[in-house]
């Protein structure tokens, strides 16, 4: 456990400086938690910003408790995007990866540590933005004593669904600048493009939001966020259905 630990502490700092944002001669630690403070910081204003905002127009509309629903479909993008960069690194264009092998631990434990760090990225991410979520829900009505049981669990497992899509990203990220000479430019360009068509989406869903309906997080692709606003209600199986989903 002692070896796991280390490898899971080293993935996930490292993961952090493969965004490009550490660099200087200040010690990676604190570069890295200033990286990880950034990314925490930004997700809380904009869950903040699209949380209260959404809350008013969806209780207005009798429809309060699709804004779980909502913002939990943008967390996993956002989070997917802001860990993007740290799948494509420490998993598929790592550059000590001979190295790593050569130590006296499984390449399965390597290789776990490694997504496990991912997986506590998402999963602070995701904690932060749920926190403005929860308190605009509680405020417009729609919170029940379960969530307060209910949130944290829907929270750890839908922290998973992020690392897929930042893994599956990664992988193609990595495969298309694999097969270009100037791979730190394609990378940014590539980032840029899709965080432009996160955001761009995100303020399109905001002027849709009015004409949306609750049948379209109905569909199957959408069940998840059904369920875990369902979940934090703690109605019928919804719980055990994003656990096996997730």
């Amino acid at each position: 456990m002692r070896k796991f630990g280390a490898l899971l502490k080293a993935s996930f700092w490292g993961m952090l400086y493969a965004m490009n944002l550490a660099g200087g001669n200040r010690k990676r630690r604190i570069s890295g938690a200033g990286v990880l403070a950034l990314a925490g910081g930004l997700m809380l204003m904009l869950s903040a910003t699209y949380s209260f905002s959404f809350s008013t127009m969806l209780a207005q509309q009798g429809m309060v408790d699709m804004l779980p629903m909502l913002m939990s479909l943008l967390a996993v993008i956002l989070c997917a995007a802001f860990s993007l960069f740290g799948a494509q690194g420490i998993l598929f264009s790592t550059r000590d990866m001979d190295l790593a092998l050569s130590w006296p631990v499984s390449p399965l434990q390597l290789v776990l540590s490694r997504v496990l760090a991912l997986y506590l990225e998402n999963l602070f991410l995701l904690g932060v933005w749920m926190l403005p979520v929860w308190l605009a829900w509680m405020l417009q009505g729609g919170c029940t004593p379960a969530a307060f049981i209910a949130l944290p669990i829907s929270v750890l497992l839908l922290a998973f669904l992020p690392c897929v899509l930042a893994m599956a990203a990664g992988f193609v990220l990595a495969l298309i600048s694999a097969r270009f000479s100037h791979k730190a430019l394609i990378n940014n360009l590539l980032y840029l493009l899709l965080l432009a068509g996160v955001f761009a989406g995100s303020f399109s869903l905001q002027g849709q939001m009015l004409q949306m309906q609750s049948a379209f997080f109905a569909s199957w692709p959408m069940r998840p966020f059904l369920w875990f606003t369902e979940a934090l209600k703690l109605q019928d199986a919804s719980l055990a259905a994003l656990a096996a989903v997730c």
